[in-house]
């Protein structure tokens, strides 16, 4: 709701998480931000795959689980 109590929806395609991530870390201004965004960037290469970091199909971890691909 806006603040004269009307619903706003705004329909848009879903850009990715690691997409968003990185997004929002491009453009905050925010020093704590980008602290906070930066725990889940990596440069070095998966120890479980040895791809590099910079893999077109990184890995996506969420509470230490690695997602399927």
């Amino acid at each position: 709701m806006n603040s004269r109590g009307h619903i706003m929806e705004k329909a848009h395609p879903f850009e990715g998480i690691l997409p968003n991530l990185e997004r929002r870390y491009r453009e905050t201004d925010s020093q704590s931000m980008r602290e906070e965004l930066a725990r889940n960037l990596s440069t070095q290469p998966c120890k479980d795959c040895a791809a590099p970091a910079t893999a077109q199909r990184p890995h996506v971890f969420i509470e230490e689980r690695n997602l399927p691909r």
